[in-house]
């Protein structure tokens, strides 16, 4: 979590203050956004599953 408040009092000490704002709707924005993002480690298990599936793919395959 960021602390929207504190980067707005920061940037308030050196610029308009409904200039301090929309920078920091923007931080917010680009926040959001990243959190939404998968991790690598989410990748990882992704593409470990996708391994499980093709593995399970070719036994089946070779049944029949």
């Amino acid at each position: 979590m960021i602390d929207t408040l504190s980067i707005f009092r920061q940037l308030s000490q050196v610029m308009d203050s409904s200039a301090a704002e929309k920078i920091v709707d923007v931080v917010t924005l680009v926040y959001n956004d990243l959190q939404q993002r998968p991790t690598k480690e989410d990748l990882q298990s992704l593409q470990s599953v996708v391994g499980e599936l093709e593995i399970g793919r070719a036994s089946c395959r070779e049944r029949v």
